[in-house]
């Protein structure tokens, strides 16, 4: 943990504070994000199996693991990566001691959709809480191939936190390299999946350009893209806020009612310092408790 946050002397709150993101380099190596990979293979595996994924018809390669990577049951010998203390250190870095967590997260598979928007609730209403004092929520990507030349990393607009518009704020592609993992504000305008030309890699294209690259003009993905995005936030209005909108969406009812949820990811929670928001009676209800789960999780003395 501490060689984490001393490799990454210009990550910190201020660096999100005036960009809208940050990036913690080489938090993980090589060999481990070689291994997620595999536990994510085999998870994908199962979850095609087992019915357990999600699926977009407009972009089929996509596969969405259901449920929040606490119900990963592959995930659970590397703290479910989200739990992960590294992780946890940097994202008090970021927010201060106090964190919640509340199964806002996804494991994805294969490229997905792009273009330009913001994840916050208020993203348009200016008058909304999101924009009164310092906002307090973060999601971050930890991405688990090379998009330092490679396509289908993030792009985000630089200072785009303090704007309502998704519209406004220079465009940049953020060169993660393996074992980087990159955080922003919800009020950043991003889009995922950006495309590197062949011939003019440092180009920054808008999304619906990208959209438009022949096959053969882009630089390829190093890997099968893999991903896992997970959100923090501190406790407050904007917290509270947050989680009000996130429950009058009929996707996000249904994604809650498959989050992990087990005594034994209490405990690492509680480990790592993290407080474990459940909203809802149903969070974790249509997950099952296989044989599997109860063989991966991890035992807290």
């Amino acid at each position: 943990m501490t060689t984490t946050l001393t490799n990454n002397p210009g990550f910190g709150a201020e660096a999100l504070r005036r960009d809208g993101f940050a990036i913690a380099r080489a938090v993980f190596s090589a060999a481990e994000v070689d291994r997620f990979r595999q536990l994510i293979q085999e998870a994908k595996s199962r979850a095609l199996s087992e019915g357990l994924f999600d699926a977009d018809p407009r972009y089929p390669s996509l596969i969405m693991l259901r449920g929040d990577a606490l119900a990963i049951a592959e995930l659970a010998a590397v703290d479910y990566l989200v739990l992960d203390e590294r992780i946890v250190a940097l994202v008090k870095k970021l927010l201060g001691n106090d964190v919640l967590y509340h199964g806002d997260s996804t494991v994805q598979v294969g490229e997905g959709p792009r273009g330009f928007h913001k994840d916050n609730a208020d993203r348009g209403e200016p008058a909304g809480v999101d924009w009164q004092g310092e906002y307090g929520i973060i999601r971050f990507g930890i991405y688990l191939q090379d998009h330092a030349v490679h396509s289908g990393g993030l792009k985000v607009r630089l200072g785009s936190h303090r704007k309502v518009s998704h519209h406004v704020g220079k465009a940049k592609n953020l060169s993660t390299s393996v074992g980087d993992v990159v955080f922003w504000y919800l009020t950043t305008s991003h889009s995922g999946n950006f495309v590197r030309v062949r011939g003019a890699t440092d180009w920054c294209l808008h999304p619906r350009i990208e959209s438009l690259v022949p096959k053969g003009l882009r630089v390829p993905e190093q890997f099968e893209r893999m991903a896992v995005f997970c959100t923090y936030g501190r406790p407050g209005p904007q917290f509270d806020h947050y989680i009000d909108y996130q429950s009058r969406r009929a996707d996000v009812i249904n994604h809650r009612k498959y989050c992990g949820n087990t005594g034994s990811l209490d405990s690492l929670a509680k480990l790592r310092g993290v407080a474990l928001r459940k909203p809802g009676s149903d969070y974790g209800a249509n997950l099952t408790q296989r044989a599997d789960l109860l063989k991966h999780s991890v035992s807290i003395d």
